[in-house]
């Protein structure tokens, strides 16, 4: 007789259904990484174009005022004039040499009037003509300054101004600054992280001179490492064989694509390079390291995997047991089925006992066929039971992998806010030089007046004890014709306006400097009304003319909390509320301390939010605003810092009347009194005649 194996019948297709979901799995996984390094190398071209363009813009507007400085030294203008070329040399190259260490400036040349070299002071020994520049030809035809991207024949590409040298009216030349594209591209790597590699197309270029300006530039790679360009620059620090090879790959598999390297895998994307006269002059490759993104991917795929394997071989191992012992009883209950025909047939010559054992044996049969119906009924309901265990593991694994995305995306967030907040603190600093000059200046101004009042004085009294009435009325009425009383009189308000206006600059640089600090985070005790006034410094130029701030600052305790982040969520809700005031308005900040919580409310008088959006507006990537507007993430993050400082958000709407968002945070056991505020409740703080209140 037949024997039964439900196991092979059973586990077979199981175990095939489990290989085809967990390469189904991996497939998907996969499709979704690229589509998200898609997004991220568009991500990182759109980063390069802004910081490019800001690095470039300050190059230029660096060089413009250096070019300015020096058209307006006397010093220059009567060495040119007299043509004393050795002392133009003189004065030229001491300022050269500033401008080098300050500005990184390397190039320096005057021209006369036709764009014809007159010195070339950073290497006075070279006496061959100068190339004449698309930007020269530009600056020649409006008499305006002219700045752009040049390349030379012996392959030096730099960002050059061409700035016309008049001297009382009259054009008597050019000053041309250049600075050489290689730091800017350092700084782009030092600021996102990305690698560039520019390559020059041949037709372009000069061999004689390439070559001969390895003397200056031996980073170079060789003449002939390509067929039809040559690799000019390059942040990346690989064989010249390597470099080729990722050039080679961007141009073939075009933009977006993968090429490995020692074990590295790069992210490619190639974009034409324009010169100032728009012609294009080689290629920009753009070189990220997707390495670590790569390897975190693979690590995740063979977690799964391997989880998928373990959870597959123990129900493995769990229905190889149970129909094991469903076949074992099926196969015993068919021998003793057989036993007993053979007991049948050698009983013929009993026929009637023969027939009431047989009868005896077919219900014994039948009742054993039921029990074994029975028990593949429940095997069966036990199987469909495990079925919807793993359908339910398997969703709370698409929970989790879409939960890591939206992570993600509050990271890539958070860098970005970084680097804004890196650019802010290096504009502060600039800013807050010119204003200490100006302060100083001030100062010693107003010691001069003072001294020009006593002067007057007492050229007055001399004038009318000493003098004659010839004198005395000649005095008096120049003293009308030149205003000088009128003049007297206003200067020290003007002063004092100027005093004032550099004190304001100040204290908005010294506040911005501090919001845009980037440290380590520390729970600290924080003054949150403190940092409330700093974020309200920060967007000051957004309530300047519409908006009126009122600041309600009740008692309030120090409290322990990361500064950085708290900042950012006062930053979110007030961005928000200044952005949902169409024309003017008014923005309400209440703070108070109630039943050992503290309660900071922000209330605005803009349109509102519905009320079927208010449950959804804390989701990431879920926004009100229009498209471009908003990227869904700020009430998010919000939320998410709120709560990681053990408090809460309520948001209370009503459409037309505006919205309030109050901040709720649980007093700390560290915390210190807080001493209270001068100004009464309600008060506006710092009125301005514009109606702006801080």
């Amino acid at each position: 007789m037949k024997k039964y194996n439900l196991q092979r019948l059973v586990l077979i297709p199981l175990s095939l259904t489990f290989l085809v979901l967990i390469s189904a799995f991996v497939l998907t996984s996969y499709h979704i990484s690229q589509r998200d390094e898609a997004t991220f190398m568009e991500s990182r071209y759109r980063q390069f174009r802004t910081i490019f363009s800001g690095l470039a813009a300050r190059d230029a507007q660096a060089m413009l005022t250096a070019a300015e400085f020096i058209a307006s030294q006397r010093r220059f203008q009567e060495a040119l004039l007299e043509n004393k070329l050795d002392q133009l040399q003189a004065h030229a190259h001491e300022v050269f040499l500033r401008l080098q260490r300050s500005l990184q400036i390397s190039h320096f040349y005057f021209r006369d009037a036709e764009g014809n070299l007159i010195l070339r002071v950073y290497r006075p020994e070279d006496k061959s003509p100068a190339t004449m520049r698309a930007s020269l030809q530009r600056a020649m035809e409006t008499g305006l300054p002219a700045a752009g991207l040049e390349l030379g024949k012996s392959g030096l590409l730099a960002q050059r101004i061409f700035y016309p040298w008049r001297i009382q009216g009259e054009l008597v030349g050019f000053i041309e600054l250049g600075i050489e594209i290689m730091p800017t591209l350092r700084q782009i790597k030092e600021l996102s992280d990305i690698d560039i590699m520019i390559v020059l197309n041949k037709d372009r270029l000069d061999q004689d001179a390439w070559e001969a300006a390895h003397v200056y530039h031996t980073h170079r790679k060789d003449w002939n490492l390509l067929s039809d360009c040559v690799i000019c620059e390059t942040t990346l620090d690989l064989s010249k064989e390597d470099l080729g090879h990722l050039y080679t790959t961007a141009v073939v598999n075009n933009l977006e694509k993968t090429a490995g390297i020692s074990g590295q895998i790069f992210r490619l994307g190639h974009f034409p390079l324009f010169d100032a006269g728009q012609n294009q002059i080689g290629t920009l490759l753009m070189v990220v390291d997707m390495t670590e993104r790569s390897d975190i991917f693979k690590t995740f795929i063979f977690r799964i995997i391997g989880f998928s394997l373990l959870i597959s071989m123990a129900l493995f191992i769990f229905a190889f047991s149970i129909l094991g012992r469903a076949s074992r009883q099926l196969n015993s209950g068919a021998e003793r089925l057989r036993q007993k025909g053979e007991n049948l047939a050698q009983s013929n010559q009993r026929l009637q006992q023969e027939i009431v054992e047989r009868e005896k044996a077919q219900q014994q049969l039948q009742e054993f066929s039921k029990y074994l119906e029975e028990r593949v009924s429940e095997r069966t309901r036990e199987l469909a039971n495990k079925n919807r265990e793993i359908e339910t593991s398997r969703k709370s694994l698409e929970a989790a992998y879409h939960e890591l995305k939206e992570q993600q995306a509050t990271i890539l967030h958070q860098d970005k806010m970084a680097c804004i907040g890196q650019l802010a603190a290096g504009i502060a600093h600039d800013i807050n030089n010119p204003i200490g000059f100006i302060s100083h200046n001030l100062t010693i101004f107003e010691r001069y007046l003072q001294r020009l009042n006593q002067f007057f004085a007492l050229q007055r009294d001399l004038v009318q004890r000493r003098g004659d009435s010839e004198l005395i009325a000649a005095c008096q009425k120049g003293r009308r014709d030149f205003q000088i009383d009128t003049m007297l009189t206003e200067l020290p308000t003007m002063l004092t306006e100027c005093r004032d206006g550099t004190s304001r600059v100040s204290q908005t640089v010294e506040s911005l400097r501090i919001f845009s600090r980037q440290e380590v985070p520390q729970h600290k005790l924080t003054d949150l009304h403190h940092c409330i006034d700093s974020t309200l410094a920060i967007i000051r130029h957004e309530l300047r003319e519409k908006i009126r701030v009122v600041k309600n600052y009740g008692e309030l305790p120090l409290r322990y909390c990361y500064a950085g982040q708290i900042n950012q969520v006062f930053l979110n809700l007030l961005i928000n509320a200044i952005q949902a005031i169409d024309e003017g308005g008014t923005i309400s900040i209440n703070t108070w301390a109630e039943n050992e919580f503290i309660y900071i409310a922000i209330n605005d008088n803009g349109g509102g939010i519905p009320a079927e959006k208010i449950e959804k507006i804390f989701e990431p990537f879920y926004t009100t605003k229009e498209i471009g507007v908003g990227t869904g993430l700020g009430l998010s993050i919000v939320y998410e810092i709120v709560t990681r400082h053990k408090g809460r958000i309520d948001v209370a709407s009503k459409v037309g009347v505006g919205t309030t968002f109050t901040l709720i945070l649980p007093f700390d056991e560290r915390a210190k009194p807080r001493q209270p505020q001068a100004n009464p409740l309600g008060t506006p703080i710092n009125s301005t005649p514009e109606g702006n209140l801080f």
